[in-house]
């Protein structure tokens, strides 16, 4: 099945309309190379769920760590990441009883590893991390996602609201929300954002800092459009990414890599 995208569709909006995710759309797209770069009137293979697993060559990731989420398992993980369950038990001994793990624990993933789109966190939080970072990591270990099909995620409504967002947009958890989860973060911690939607409001906000810390407000553009962009929180650097824990990143709140030449700036709160 094919589907010929219309005037301000997304992928995001589509995947939501088939049921399906962004992920699985690029796969049965490889000419896709940027998820938010779709162009009205092309042609996209609509992916069936029975096939996508098994249609794209899996990326080969090098051994890391993997942050647990909620509804994850050491199978479920394991799948993931192309492995045996009995695989991934044996490289963390560490875990006393792999039927319980928790949301926000650190597994290690052996270095035979693939998968596809997935960035691994190769450095444990630190104590003494700011507080609206701790704030954004338990949204991740909660698991937030985007709701396919016609359904809305409330709690990503609620980061909308702490937007100037109107209501038509914030009423949709489609609606870019990058900047609406930063601020949201923010104003969880006690501390005035943007309150705006967009992710290239942050180059203004606080004070430009030239070191990168976790945690720091972290800006990319996003193609030729200078007025599209990314934002997220610093977590890592990993070879010409820098890793950054943020909002609709795979439509979900999670970890994952952009390029070093798209870095527009790194901000921290101004005292």
């Amino acid at each position: 099945m094919f589907h010929v995208v219309e005037k301000d569709e997304t992928l995001g909006l589509l995947a939501k309309k088939f049921g399906v995710t962004v992920a699985e759309f690029m796969a049965a797209n490889p000419d896709i190379k940027n998820a938010d770069l779709i162009r009205r009137g092309q042609r996209l293979v609509i992916p069936q769920r029975t096939q996508t697993s098994s249609s794209a060559e899996p990326e080969k990731v090098s051994a890391g760590t993997y942050m647990v989420r909620s509804g994850d398992s050491m199978a479920k993980i394991a799948s993931h990441f192309a492995l045996k369950t009995a695989e991934l038990i044996s490289a963390n001994p560490q875990v006393a009883d792999p039927r319980l793990i928790r949301p926000g624990e650190l597994i290690n993933i052996p270095g035979k590893a693939s998968a596809k789109g997935v960035d691994l966190v190769t450095m444990p939080p630190k104590k003494g991390r700011p507080l609206w970072l701790v704030v954004a990591e338990r949204e991740m270990a909660t698991g937030i996602d985007e709701i396919p099909g016609t359904g809305n995620n409330p709690r990503i409504l609620e980061y909308h609201l702490t937007t100037t967002l109107p209501g038509s947009m914030a009423s949709q958890d489609e609606t870019p929300w990058c900047s609406s989860f930063v601020n949201w973060s923010f104003v969880q911690a006690g501390i005035r954002g943007t309150n705006s939607a967009g992710a290239r409001s942050w180059l203004k906000w606080g004070e430009p800092i030239d070191q990168p810390k976790r945690g720091a407000v972290t800006v990319f553009s996003r193609g030729s459009n200078q007025a599209l962009g990314h934002v997220g929180f610093y977590w890592e650097k990993s070879g010409d990414r820098i890793l950054v824990l943020g909002g609709n990143q795979g439509n979900q709140v999670s970890i994952k890599g952009y390029q070093k030449k798209d870095l527009l700036g790194l901000r921290w709160p101004g005292s």
